[in-house]
């Protein structure tokens, strides 16, 4: 990473700290009402809290829906499909293009070769807190000519898309090294090291949409793999998820932000995404970006893997942030970090005393690659 990247990324960092996206994650889930879940103005500012609203007027066409978000974080029945229909394709509005010069910030999707992406991932559910984990991935992106190329066709397969559009790519992650990372929350035991080594050879691939963002990830482990380390892999694919937003079409410049609206998963739960991207930064060929990511429930049945039969979600606060530096017109940030938190309060409707806060972190960090990994294969 050159000298002018590590500037623009530990200011990145200092922001992320100091946006306060672990106190976020401390706040008890009883407390997350009408006030928490709205959009936090330490995060956001006024203008970004608007233009959220906006986006759900454009996405739903419904004034009922926009009058601000659900009051307890979690949507009444019917009113996530108003906001974003479940499998609409992700919906990206630039709301201010930023200060000249203005740069095309969308990369291109084709990589001459593999290339390699080192990634921490950290991942707390409730009281169980899981290992630290440092993944060396090998990076490649195909199009539908090369897979037509490689099974031998000669042409395209029919479903590549229509003549002259752009056609979705594939992207893949195949995992070159696993392993338990240095910092960790506690004592680990002396077997986890050659344990998460299993998943080495394991593969996540993904579709790669014109914008630059991935979808409808799928893992493939590696045959040694034992099947139960498949959950560990849940917060790789969010983290993912999120390093590869999306991108506008159109320049922006120092200041410009854009919204993107989907329907996703998080740690199980069904939910109502929107991740705000600013320009935060724009030197010689590199820029820095934060992203806000604001998420709310898409019904009370939107709840964690593992919770009692009957509970149901009555609060939900989720206000994240990531900060990356990339090369203009490269795919794969150089460095970055992301911070995910979700507070969530269960209870049970037949039973009003039963009442359990959780509370749920993922983060992320992209560091460069040691110089003997800079080679994918």
């Amino acid at each position: 990473m050159s000298r002018r990247a590590e500037i623009l990324f530990a200011l990145m960092a200092l922001q992320l700290g100091a946006l306060g996206c672990d106190d976020a994650s401390k706040t008890p889930a009883r407390d997350a009402g009408a006030a928490d879940a709205r959009p936090n103005e330490a995060v956001m500012d006024k203008n970004i809290v608007n233009a959220v609203q906006s986006a759900r007027a454009q996405s739903s066409g419904s004034a009922a829906v926009v009058d601000g978000p659900p009051p307890t974080g979690v949507f009444e029945p019917g009113k996530a499909d108003l906001a974003h229909a479940p499998g609409a394709p992700i919906k990206v509005t630039v709301y201010e293009k930023g200060s000249e010069p203005r740069v095309v910030v969308r990369p291109k999707l084709d990589l001459d070769k593999p290339q390699i992406l080192t990634v921490t991932v950290t991942n707390r559910m409730g009281q169980q807190v899981r290992p630290n984990v440092d993944y060396t991935l090998s990076v490649k992106v195909t199009s539908p000519e090369d897979e037509a190329k490689k099974e031998g066709e000669g042409e395209a397969p029919a479903d590549a898309g229509t003549p002259g559009a752009p056609k979705e790519r594939t992207i893949s992650f195949t995992m070159k090294k696993v392993a338990p990372s240095r910092q960790q929350p506690g004592q680990l035991p002396p077997s986890l090291e050659k344990a998460v080594a299993q998943l080495e050879g394991s593969r996540i691939t993904a579709k790669l949409a014109p914008d630059g963002s991935i979808s409808d990830e799928q893992v493939k482990l590696a045959e040694k793999a034992d099947p139960a380390l498949r959950e560990l892999l849940s917060p790789l694919l969010e983290v993912l998820g999120l390093f590869f937003s999306p991108w506008p079409a159109e320049p922006v410049g120092e200041g410009g932000y854009w919204i993107a609206t989907d329907r996703t998963t998080a740690a199980g739960m069904g939910v109502v995404r929107y991740r705000i991207t600013k320009v935060e930064k724009l030197e010689g060929n590199q820029a820095a970006f934060s992203v806000d990511l604001r998420l709310w429930a898409a019904g009370a049945g939107s709840v964690p893997l593992g919770t009692p039969p009957g509970f149901k979600a009555m609060s939900f606060n989720a206000v994240g942030k990531a900060a990356w530096v990339r090369n203009i017109g490269d795919l794969l940030p150089i460095a970055g970090q992301i911070k995910a938190p979700i507070s969530i309060q269960l209870g049970n409707p037949q039973n009003p005393q039963q009442v359990v806060p959780v509370q749920l972190e993922t983060g992320g960090e992209i560091r460069p690659p040691a110089p003997q990994e800079g080679k994918g294969n």
